[in-house]
Protein backbone atom coordinates (compact mmCIF):
# COMPACT_ATOMS: atom_id res chain seq x y z
CA UNK A 1 0.00 0.00 0.00
CA UNK A 2 1.75 3.61 -1.38
CA UNK A 3 1.41 6.41 0.76
CA UNK A 4 -1.03 8.10 -1.09
CA UNK A 5 -3.51 5.18 -0.34
CA UNK A 6 -2.78 5.33 3.15
CA UNK A 7 -3.76 9.31 2.89
CA UNK A 8 -6.99 8.35 1.32
CA UNK A 9 -7.96 5.10 3.37
CA UNK A 10 -7.59 7.82 6.07
CA UNK A 11 -9.42 9.84 4.39
CA UNK A 12 -12.44 7.87 3.64
CA UNK A 13 -12.88 6.59 7.55
CA UNK A 14 -12.64 10.35 8.55
CA UNK A 15 -15.07 11.39 5.98
CA UNK A 16 -17.93 8.36 7.20
CA UNK A 17 -16.92 9.44 10.60
CA UNK A 18 -17.68 12.97 9.96
CA UNK A 19 -20.95 12.20 7.78
CA UNK A 20 -22.18 10.16 10.64
CA UNK A 21 -21.87 12.76 13.16
CA UNK A 22 -23.69 15.42 11.11
CA UNK A 23 -26.15 13.13 10.44
CA UNK A 24 -26.69 12.19 13.95
CA UNK A 25 -26.11 15.87 15.48
CA UNK A 26 -28.66 17.16 12.66
CA UNK A 27 -26.42 20.13 11.80
CA UNK A 28 -28.47 21.83 9.11
CA UNK A 29 -30.12 21.12 5.85
CA UNK A 30 -26.96 23.41 3.87
CA UNK A 31 -24.23 21.68 5.50
CA UNK A 32 -25.62 18.04 5.08
CA UNK A 33 -25.23 17.34 1.71
CA UNK A 34 -21.50 18.56 1.11
CA UNK A 35 -20.65 16.40 4.18
CA UNK A 36 -22.64 12.80 3.20
CA UNK A 37 -22.88 12.79 -0.38
CA UNK A 38 -19.65 12.87 -1.38
CA UNK A 39 -19.29 10.02 0.85
CA UNK A 40 -21.57 8.10 -0.32
CA UNK A 41 -20.82 8.72 -3.75
CA UNK A 42 -16.97 7.65 -3.10
CA UNK A 43 -16.22 6.13 0.22
CA UNK A 44 -17.87 2.39 0.58
CA UNK A 45 -16.41 1.99 -2.88
CA UNK A 46 -12.60 2.97 -2.38
CA UNK A 47 -12.61 1.62 0.98
CA UNK A 48 -13.38 -2.13 -0.83
CA UNK A 49 -10.71 -1.32 -3.83
CA UNK A 50 -8.56 -0.81 -1.60
CA UNK A 51 -8.73 -4.33 -0.78
CA UNK A 52 -8.30 -5.13 -4.41
CA UNK A 53 -5.04 -3.88 -4.41
CA UNK A 54 -5.30 -2.24 -8.15
CA UNK A 55 -2.04 -0.41 -9.56
CA UNK A 56 -4.40 1.37 -11.96
CA UNK A 57 -5.40 4.86 -10.86
CA UNK A 58 -8.57 5.03 -13.11
CA UNK A 59 -10.12 1.77 -12.63
CA UNK A 60 -9.91 2.22 -8.90
CA UNK A 61 -11.53 5.64 -9.41
CA UNK A 62 -14.48 3.48 -11.85
CA UNK A 63 -14.76 0.66 -9.18
CA UNK A 64 -14.79 3.18 -6.57
CA UNK A 65 -17.87 5.11 -7.88
CA UNK A 66 -19.79 1.74 -9.15
CA UNK A 67 -19.33 -0.08 -5.70
CA UNK A 68 -20.45 2.86 -3.46
CA UNK A 69 -23.89 2.69 -5.76
CA UNK A 70 -24.20 -0.72 -5.17
CA UNK A 71 -23.50 -0.76 -1.71
CA UNK A 72 -25.60 2.17 -0.61
CA UNK A 73 -28.51 0.11 -2.51
CA UNK A 74 -27.83 -3.06 -0.82
CA UNK A 75 -28.01 -1.49 2.60
CA UNK A 76 -30.74 0.23 1.45
CA UNK A 77 -32.85 -2.59 -0.03
CA UNK A 78 -31.22 -5.28 3.44
CA UNK A 79 -33.26 -2.29 5.61
CA UNK A 80 -36.28 -2.05 3.36
CA UNK A 81 -36.74 -5.77 3.71
CA UNK A 82 -36.14 -5.80 7.35
CA UNK A 83 -38.80 -3.02 7.55
CA UNK A 84 -36.19 -1.37 9.36
CA UNK A 85 -35.61 2.24 7.33
CA UNK A 86 -33.95 4.94 8.77
CA UNK A 87 -31.71 7.11 7.14
CA UNK A 88 -29.37 7.97 9.90
CA UNK A 89 -28.38 3.91 10.56
CA UNK A 90 -27.65 3.59 6.77
CA UNK A 91 -25.36 5.97 6.71
CA UNK A 92 -23.68 4.83 9.53
CA UNK A 93 -23.96 1.11 8.65
CA UNK A 94 -22.41 2.38 5.08
CA UNK A 95 -19.67 4.39 6.97
CA UNK A 96 -18.98 1.27 9.39
CA UNK A 97 -18.78 -0.88 6.78
CA UNK A 98 -15.99 1.32 5.40
CA UNK A 99 -13.72 2.32 7.96
CA UNK A 100 -13.87 -2.21 8.41
CA UNK A 101 -12.58 -2.46 5.36
CA UNK A 102 -10.10 0.51 5.07
CA UNK A 103 -8.79 -1.17 8.74
CA UNK A 104 -8.70 -4.65 7.06
CA UNK A 105 -6.41 -2.66 3.80
CA UNK A 106 -3.74 -2.14 6.34
CA UNK A 107 -1.13 -4.61 7.54
CA UNK A 108 -1.00 -4.59 10.84
CA UNK A 109 2.45 -4.61 11.01
CA UNK A 110 5.73 -4.60 8.20
CA UNK A 111 7.10 -8.15 8.02
CA UNK A 112 10.93 -8.43 8.40
CA UNK A 113 12.85 -10.20 5.65
CA UNK A 114 15.63 -11.35 6.70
Amino acid sequence: MTRLDRMLATVVALTGAIAVLEVFSDMGRPVRPLVVLPFLAIGPGYAVVLLLGLRDRVAEATLAVALSIAIDMAVAMVMLYAGAWSPRFAVLAIASLSTVCVAAAFPLRRSVLP
